[in-house]
């Protein structure tokens, strides 16, 4: 009764925030709109940029989002697994996936979550601990932006190049690894502050930060890894779609930006970041010397094919097999 009571309060909490959700829909969508009439974006110019990806494109596209979405499983069956639940990594994928599908259309903050309170409580585990646990995967992804942030910026002021790039990112990633119980105590601190100025919805962040300093330092230095390691995956396929698009700009100029755009993806305002994504990356392509007709349509290209792309492989991780049973012989 305690598992029905508790999934009834998520359900009934996600359904109240339905009108939000539309009015960030429609915002998104206004945002998109006034983007293409006033670059002079043509539908047969958007077509073009899309029909310039070769196929085989669209496969590596594919898979590399299924292997995002598998390390982001994995995470989370790990964290479960510390608090003595055990959930096969298939179910855990299945879930991620419902989540990030979901996210195409709400904040993936609430929606994931709820996916995957629902594929857990079927495994017997408490909707509770699923989203305490999901909420508590997702501080490690903050902590992997933050190092890449920081990288971005400094590897931009000091005009780096892009093996110093990855170095620095590297040193920062392992820095922020092994002193990751003061960082999460500052991060605790900070999203705690940001609740008082800006908005209570911080305060699950920060609630987050301090569950995150109870795990065990080898769990964490395995979290913070397959973050950084999902981060650069997801770095890397914006890169190369945005190279397929438009191959005149500097790869750095757009892996310097990608904190950035990441962390507008991230807020829970808009879904997905849809329309602010589209608009950073487009001053980010216009300031490299691409023209805003041009810029428009290579971001909202982007948008279309990383998302055709997911369509792809999604069924895939949903049906995943369920693994035969070990018979004695």
């Amino acid at each position: 009764m305690g598992a029905e009571k508790a999934l009834t309060s998520i359900g009934t909490s996600a359904a109240e925030q339905w009108r939000s959700v539309l009015i960030a829909l429609l915002l998104a969508t206004s945002l998109l709109a006034g983007l293409a009439i006033e670059s002079g974006l043509t539908p047969a110019g958007l077509t073009q940029a899309i029909g310039g990806v070769p196929v085989w494109a669209y496969v590596l596209i594919a898979i590399v989002q299924g292997g995002i979405i598998f390390l982001a499983a994995l995470k989370w069956c790990l964290i479960l697994s510390s608090n003595g639940n055990e959930l096969e990594i298939r179910e855990a994928t299945r879930a991620t996936t419902l989540g990030a599908l979901g996210g195409q259309v709400m904040p993936i903050q609430l929606v994931t979550p709820v996916a995957r309170a629902w594929i857990a409580r079927k495994q017997g585990i408490a909707p509770t601990r699923a989203i305490g646990t999901s909420l508590l995967e997702q501080v490690f992804e903050v902590i992997a932006l933050a190092a890449m942030g920081m990288a971005a910026f400094v590897t931009s002021v000091f005009d780096m190049t892009f093996l110093s790039s990855v170095i620095l990112s590297l040193m920062v990633a392992i820095t922020l690894t092994l002193f990751v119980r003061s960082g999460l105590g500052l991060a605790q601190s900070a999203f705690a502050a940001l609740a008082k100025l800006v908005s209570e919805k911080f305060n699950k962040f920060a609630e987050g930060f301090a569950n995150a300093r109870l795990l065990s330092r080898k769990l964490l230095f395995h979290l913070m890894g397959l973050s950084m390691v999902r981060y650069s995956m997801l770095a890397g396929l914006n890169v190369f779609v945005l190279g397929q698009l438009a191959p005149d700009v500097d790869h750095m100029v757009l892996l310097a930006a990608y904190p950035l755009v990441l962390l507008l993806m991230s807020l829970p305002f808009f879904p997905g970041g849809l329309g602010v994504v589209e608009l950073t990356w487009v001053g980010v392509l216009v300031a490299a010397g691409e023209a805003t007709a041009s810029a428009s349509e290579t971001a909202i290209a982007l948008r279309i094919i990383s998302t055709f792309g997911f369509l792809l492989i999604a069924p895939i991780l949903i049906m995943l097999p369920e693994q035969r049973e070990k018979t004695d012989q």
